[in-house]
């Protein structure tokens, strides 16, 4: 090994995040176990029930030194915002359901300030990540598809249909969590490793 790699910091993957009572997920798991057979196991990745989130921010690659700062830096971007009254309701697809790539689960109640937020939260990182050029959409991505068949391009349509009334669960949201993504050949594992209290 070279030695400024042994002398360089050493780097981890975070994203901010508010994540749920284990009371929807599991509820969310119940209505994805009803559909999970009618796709083809190779064309979808689902994700896990205990990873599922509302991302606000993707931050990527930082040096561990940086976590503090980072936290500093949301907790001054979330001041004042406090607790949200949030819902995980209903199913749909982006970018639309006649080419669906990723399956989620839609948010509503407290949207305006959850959006403010995301907003100074944006800003805040913005010198350890790329301002995002999408417009934030709060949801939980339930799945992600590669190249799904008509038939399952169907069946995703007929699903999504039959479940846009389907309310998964209200939690209030009192904490943004900076989480760190750690990647493996099984997929990731998350963890948080700080919590900014809304207030």
């Amino acid at each position: 090994m070279a030695p400024d790699q042994i002398n360089s910091p050493k780097k981890i993957r975070l994203f901010l995040a508010v994540n749920l009572p284990k009371g929807i997920k599991d509820s969310i798991e119940d209505c994805r176990r009803k559909f999970a057979s009618r796709l083809d196991a190779g064309s979808v990745r689902w994700t896990r029930s205990e990873q599922l989130h509302i991302t606000l921010k993707f931050i990527g690659y930082v040096t561990e030194d940086s976590a503090t700062e980072i936290t500093n830096a949301v907790a001054a971007a979330c001041r004042g915002t406090g607790p949200l009254t949030l819902t995980a309701e209903a199913l749909g697809c982006f970018p639309r359901v006649r080419s669906p790539r990723v399956l989620w689960v839609g948010i509503s109640g407290d949207v305006e300030p959850l959006l403010l937020m995301q907003k100074r939260i944006d800003s805040s990182t913005a010198q350890w990540a790329e301002p995002e050029k999408r417009e934030f959409t709060p949801h939980l991505t339930l799945a992600r598809l590669k190249e799904p068949k008509p038939k399952e391009i169907r069946a995703i349509g007929q699903f999504i249909e039959a479940n846009k009334a389907a309310r998964f669960g209200e939690w209030q949201a009192r904490q943004v969590d900076l989480m760190q993504s750690v990647l493996s050949p099984n997929g990731a594992t998350y963890r948080a490793i700080a919590s900014i209290a809304l207030t």
